[in-house]
């Protein structure tokens, strides 16, 4: 019997040796080199997996799975789609589309968005004299890049940056332009918040061409609004303060 279960064995583990490397032979691997090549790490695509967001693995022994080669190609899409921040259930219905005409959509909406974005962008701007601590801060908080990185808005923004100092809104009077990044990071922010809303609405649910079409008109009109709704938000402020002072006002002389 115990002749007949090393046998048994033996001839198991050979079928597993054969069975990986044909799996191999195919083009399948493990799942260290599918995160390698993916970049992200083995417990991202154990949870992937977990979601239904990627095929189970084959199986050549307890330990051990081995991966269709697409998966590599699979993790990267499902990271695009949440750099998007889709939920996953939205990423869920997307991915039953093959890989490459999800990828196409990605890039031809991204691409025509951007094109719109940038248009008249590169005008030139007047080049202002900042201090260089003011540069290197602006840079630390995120409001321009540096300069071996294309930022189309980088001299509009010091041209701003400049004009807020001229008019004594710097160092000498108490002001840092540390105090930006707060307009930074509401901004990220609220862009997260737009695209969660408006993509978990259209991506895979209509045609590029009509996302193109949505996505340039929400930008342009969004930053109106957004421009529009910070002066009304200042104004109500000071009319809110100004009726407190009228209020006060009046007490004090009926005091009298």
């Amino acid at each position: 019997m115990k002749g007949l279960k090393e046998k048994e064995e033996k001839t198991d583990s050979k079928r597993k040796i054969i069975k990986k490397e044909e799996l191999k032979a195919k083009g399948y691997m493990p799942i260290r080199q599918v995160a390698e090549l993916a970049g992200v790490e083995k417990s991202t695509i154990h949870f992937y997996i977990s979601q239904g967001l990627l095929p189970k693995p084959v199986m050549v022994s307890k330990q051990m799975a081995y991966y269709p080669p697409e998966t590599v190609e699979r993790v990267k899409i499902v990271k695009q789609l949440q750099k998007r921040f889709l939920p996953l259930k939205e990423i869920k219905k997307i991915l039953k589309r093959p890989d490459n005409e999800i990828k196409q959509m990605l890039m031809k909406i991204d691409q025509e968005i951007l094109i719109t974005t940038k248009d008249g962008k590169e005008k030139t701007h007047p080049k202002v004299d900042l201090p260089q601590n003011i540069i290197e801060e602006l840079k630390k908080i995120g409001l321009i890049r540096k300069e071996d990185e294309k930022d189309l808005f980088r001299d509009e923004i010091l041209a701003i940056i400049s004009d807020l100092r001229r008019f004594g809104l710097d160092e000498s009077h108490g002001f840092s332009v540390k105090f930006l990044k707060n307009y930074v990071d509401i901004c990220k922010k609220l862009v997260e918040i737009e695209f969660t809303e408006f993509n978990s609405k259209v991506i895979g649910k209509l045609p590029s061409e009509k996302i193109i079409e949505m996505a340039k008109i929400a930008i342009e009109k969004t930053s109106e609004l957004i421009k529009i709704l910070h002066k009304k938000a200042l104004l109500e402020k000071l009319e809110e303060l100004t009726s407190e002072l009228n209020e006060n006002g009046k007490k004090g002389k009926n005091k009298k």
